[in-house]
């Protein structure tokens, strides 16, 4: 009798028992199947993969039908070939794969965890341009940015000016430019030139004397760079062997204008470039600079010439602006800085 009581006891002891883990696993265990997903870490520049990487996988996912969704997340780090791994993973629900690394820009995608997709889009880190000096101006709006002699040269759109700064970055002068609405500017070796969106000009002009401003000659904005009436804005210029360059914007879209057979006339031929809101230009003989602000980020584009195909870009820290090069560096100016950075 003892003994079958005994047993009636260890058999309730075991159904109880049964019961709790049960219940742990509904309430631990998704019903809905789990994978590993990995992806792979590149470099904007060089298209190398980055090991070393941190990679956070980020979404709210329900373990049963009974359950409130709930954050989870992943981390991982990508090995020496850029490759990253997270183990365990529900699937069937969208996650925010985001990787990170020193000298880089964070850079995030999306990713549907499915069953028959369990590779992430690989994920392309912008490497950062490195400031070397930073210089901030009170009550000016650059427009332009340029350099002559070793010197930099801004145009002032707030108070119709230019400003030529010593090898310190000082104000050396400012020289007056009345009457005109300044936007870009360039030195080509002997002239300068700016243009004046409200008259719809460019502008070649010498400076004659301590502060004294000559112009040369205006060319009025031929009919291709204006659309109904609108004209682009030409942010910047480059110069290079007798060619100009200018990046210009309307509402919308980005083009891409180049100028040529100056100072006799102007001919325009353009690139409808798949990038927005370009703020800077600069050009060598095989590489053409674009600087644009893409979203929360301003880059650097690296166009190849002359097929104007995007072969790599950087991260601008300070913003999207006029763009220069010297053999210091690169110069780029926005609002009331001018940024100096170097590759």
């Amino acid at each position: 009798m003892s003994k079958k009581i005994a047993l009636i006891g260890i058999t309730i002891i075991l159904f109880i028992f049964n019961c709790f883990k049960k219940q742990d696993h509904d309430i631990l265990v998704p019903k809905t199947p789990i994978y590993n997903i990995s992806g792979t870490v590149y470099c904007s520049v060089s298209h190398q993969t980055i090991p070393d990487a941190d990679v956070i996988l980020t979404g709210e996912v329900k373990y049963n039908e009974e359950d409130t969704s709930r954050t989870i997340q992943f981390y991982a780090e990508t090995d020496e070939n850029g490759v990253y791994t997270f183990t365990d993973v529900p699937a069937n629900f969208t996650y925010e794969i985001t990787a990170s690394k020193t000298g880089y820009f964070p850079q995030s995608v999306e990713c549907n965890f499915t069953y028959t997709n369990r590779n992430a889009d690989d994920i392309i880190l912008g490497k950062l341009l490195v400031i070397q000096n930073e210089y901030q101006y009170e009550d000016v709006d650059i427009k332009g940015l340029t350099h002559k002699d070793k010197n930099i040269w801004i145009a002032d759109g707030k108070n119709s000016q230019l400003i030529e700064f010593d090898e310190s970055m000082e104000i050396k002068r400012s020289i007056r430019f009345p009457n005109y609405h300044l936007f870009a500017l360039e030195w080509d070796g002997e002239w300068f030139w700016t243009s004046d969106y409200y008259k719809k000009v460019i502008i070649q002009f010498q400076i004659i004397a301590e502060d004294s401003i000559e112009i040369y000659s205006l060319y009025p904005l031929p009919n291709s760079l204006e659309d109904e009436g609108q004209v682009y804005t030409i942010n910047d210029f480059a110069y290079l062997k007798s060619i100009f360059w200018a990046c210009a914007r309307e509402a919308t879209e980005i083009f891409i204008k180049l100028l040529l057979d100056y100072p006799n006339s102007i001919y325009v031929s353009y690139y409808d470039i798949p990038m927005q809101f370009a703020k800077g230009i600069e050009v060598t003989d095989d590489t053409l600079y674009l600087v644009c602000q893409h979203g929360a980020e301003a880059r650097m584009y690296l166009l190849n010439r002359p097929t104007m195909e995007s072969s790599a870009f950087y991260v601008v820290p300070n913003g999207a602006g006029m763009t220069k090069f010297d053999e210091t560096g690169i110069w780029v100016a926005t609002g009331n800085k001018i940024t100096q950075y170097s590759f």
